[in-house]
């Protein structure tokens, strides 16, 4: 179980507790449309406006540290057997510091 995900596939989550079969689902759904392509549509559109005003191009330090910040997280999850998996850059916002939304 130790494989590595192609790039940018969130393995499926798993949900545990007293909720019925078809509420899990929902929850499965629901966590896996937070981390992929409309994950940008949960933050309300006032605030998404103004992060995208404050939001930048990513400078290659950046990148190098989702890069090994994703190593990190899949290390962690490999020790524990769990499928590792590398958070997409494009879901990583980052902005100016001192700025708060």
């Amino acid at each position: 179980m130790n494989e590595k995900m192609p790039q940018f596939e969130r393995p499926e989550p798993v949900i545990v507790g007293p909720a019925t079969p078809e509420k899990k689902k929902e929850y499965k759904q629901m966590i896996l449309e937070r981390f992929g392509e409309r994950h940008y549509e949960q933050i309300p559109e006032n605030q998404r406006k103004i992060l995208e005003s404050l939001e930048y191009e990513k400078k290659p330090y950046e990148k190098l540290a989702i890069e090994k910040a994703n190593e990190i997280t899949n290390s962690l999850l490999n020790e524990f057997g769990l499928t590792s998996f590398d958070v997409p850059e494009r879901n990583i916002h980052i902005v100016s510091s001192g700025k708060i939304i």
